[in-house]
């Protein structure tokens, strides 16, 4: 399991613009805002992280009040998860907590879970055989590089897209580039596009649809557009060396699967932190 140093997006907990800030706090908050508008903003307004309303031109006091809410952050989760290390420089800072849980939320809009899938003892495995550390990004040429949702409720396409190219890459040794777009867009059972989706129904599409296309032949444009976008079926699909789904529970389990492969792995994300490695 990976021990890598994680930085959490942490987000502004008000929006009070009437705050008092002392000289010195408005002089580090300053320069603080100018180094994540530097490092962020394009990409922060591009993805939808900026407050609607919010202008980035100036340094105003409602930027610096929310810069100052997502710092005061890092010494309380630093306290709280002692063995990882927090920033409050993040694409995500200027957003509130309701904010932020309003736009990740989007993915979660979905029913109870019911889905086939193979049944797996994995607890009757246990986690002995899973001592040590894993990290597939180092340790395995099967795992692309990190991709960007943009303004749109895909994690779970994403998450879904990116445990087959593994899974396949793991198979046959040939890492595909496949299509987020043509998961986000065309795996509807049970799944919302860009309002939230499950994974592993996802990955069952993917499995009964005999494969899904690449990437550069069926582009990702929902991030920009922020919908779901109609499916389509003009592309080649590519046949992928995957099975059904398995679903496991409990850390020692999870840790012996991923002894095997990346796993797909679904997080509660609708509070304040957002981790990302």
């Amino acid at each position: 399991m990976r021990t890598a140093i994680i930085f959490a997006t942490i987000m502004a907990a008000t929006t009070n613009a009437n705050a008092k800030l002392t000289p010195a706090e408005r002089k580090e908050l300053t320069a603080d805002l100018k180094q994540w508008q530097t490092l962020f903003g394009d990409s922060a307004q591009r993805n939808g992280f900026v407050p609607e309303g919010l202008s980035l031109d100036t340094p105003n006091d409602e930027l610096l009040v929310r810069m100052k809410a997502a710092k005061q952050r890092v010494p309380e989760l630093a306290k709280e998860n002692p063995d990882a290390s927090f920033t409050h420089l993040s694409p995500l800072a200027l957003l509130t907590k309701d904010e932020f849980k309003h736009y990740v939320m989007k993915s979660f809009k979905r029913g109870k879970r019911a889905l086939r899938a193979d049944k797996v003892d994995w607890a009757s495995v246990g986690a002995a055989s899973a001592s040590g550390g894993v990290d597939w990004t180092k340790d395995s040429k099967c795992v692309n590089p990190v991709k960007n949702q943009g303004n749109c409720g895909s994690c779970w396409a994403f998450s879904a897209t990116g445990t087959v190219e593994s899974a396949h890459c793991i198979a046959t040794g040939t890492l595909l580039d496949l299509s987020d777009q043509q998961t986000t867009s065309c795996a509807k059972n049970g799944n919302l596009g860009c309002e939230g989706g499950l994974e592993d129904r996802a990955i069952t599409w993917i499995h009964d649809n005999g494969g899904i296309c690449l990437s550069k032949d069926y582009p990702y444009t929902s991030g920009k557009s922020g919908q779901t976008g109609s499916c389509k079926s003009s592309c080649t699909k590519q046949k992928l060396a995957i099975g059904a789904t398995v679903n496991i529970k409990g850390e020692g389990p999870l840790e012996t699967a991923l002894k095997t492969q990346p796993v797909s792995v679904a997080v509660e994300a609708g509070n304040q932190v957002s981790i990302t490695p």
